[in-house]
């Protein structure tokens, strides 16, 4: 990993929200003093301070205080996933029009392969992974990509490597109304298709139109009834599909579905990709040619 692996995220044009509490209640007893002194430590350049308190003393109100007073993107550390919950669910209730997202490990259980040498015995790999808490990992990678408003609430799985950063925004397509965004090409159904391939989506096959059962992370290409021809694709950090419509002259408009079947009008979209996992086509023939050189 390189300064390049990185480059792309100094072009990023993030909202520049500020923390606000919206907690209606305020500091009492110690609190205005710790939030103080947690303040002026890390604006002193301290880089560690340790806040005490029993459980029930307002510990995580007096960190809302703290990221709102110092205005920066903050990442919360939690030793499991029960405790990383919770605190977001709080952190979300004190900075309530800011984005608190969740990132933590989303295996509901995971068995390393193993070999039992004394029987000969090899044990494969078994897991499975839960969609909504992947869905929480990718609202949050988007977070970070969009706004500068943002807290992270994590466990330590957010230490391992999801793949290059540049790779990944790299990959993302910006489509608007009028097809004109800037670094767009998407001017028909084809084009975004083959970028929504490009960018690990899943093409739905044999559907009859409706978005019931397409899955996160899929798409598929249709014809609405005035002969308009239709993307339908499921980004993996929303709730629901979103529907861009083609014209002759290009995309005409673009929907997002809602969960009570309301359909909202979009002047433009960001799409990133359906993983995280995502390696550029010119870093696969590198590597490709270096795995034939090193075999060779």
């Amino acid at each position: 990993t390189t300064a390049a692996d990185f480059a792309s995220f100094s072009s990023l044009r993030l909202s520049s929200k500020p923390f606000e509490v919206t907690s209606k209640f305020e500091p009492s007893g110690d609190q205005p003093q710790a939030i103080e002194d947690l303040v002026r430590n890390i604006q002193d350049g301290e880089r560690f301070s340790v806040l005490r308190g029993a459980t029930g003393t307002g510990k995580t109100f007096v960190m809302g205080h703290a990221i709102a007073r110092l205005n920066r993107p903050t990442l919360v550390l939690c030793h499991n996933k029960t405790l990383a919950a919770q605190l977001a669910r709080e952190l979300k209730s004190f900075l309530g029009n800011n984005a608190v997202e969740l990132f933590v490990s989303y295996y509901n259980h995971y068995t390393p392969e193993s070999y039992v040498e004394s029987t000969g015995t090899y044990i494969a790999k078994k897991s499975s992974v839960n969609e909504e808490i992947d869905a929480l990992r990718h609202r949050a990678t988007r977070a970070l990509l969009e706004r500068s408003d943002v807290v992270i609430v994590a466990s330590v799985s957010c230490i391992y490597g999801l793949g290059m950063p540049k790779d990944y925004l790299d990959a993302s397509v910006s489509i608007s109304n009028a097809g004109q965004n800037e670094g767009s090409n998407i001017s028909s159904d084809g084009e975004l298709a083959s970028a929504l391939s490009a960018m690990l989506y899943e093409s739905e096959q044999d559907k009859d139109g409706g978005d019931s059962d397409m899955l996160r992370g899929s798409f598929d290409v249709s014809v609405d009834e005035a002969g308009n021809e239709v993307v339908t694709f499921w980004p993996p950090h929303e709730k629901m599909p979103v529907r861009v419509t083609f014209d002759q002259q290009g995309i005409s408009i673009i929907h997002q579905s809602t969960e009570e079947g309301v359909l909202v009008e979009l002047n433009e979209l960001r799409i990133f990709p359906a993983r995280h996992q995502l390696t550029s086509q010119d870093r696969l023939e590198n590597a490709c040619a270096a795995i034939e050189e090193e075999l060779s």
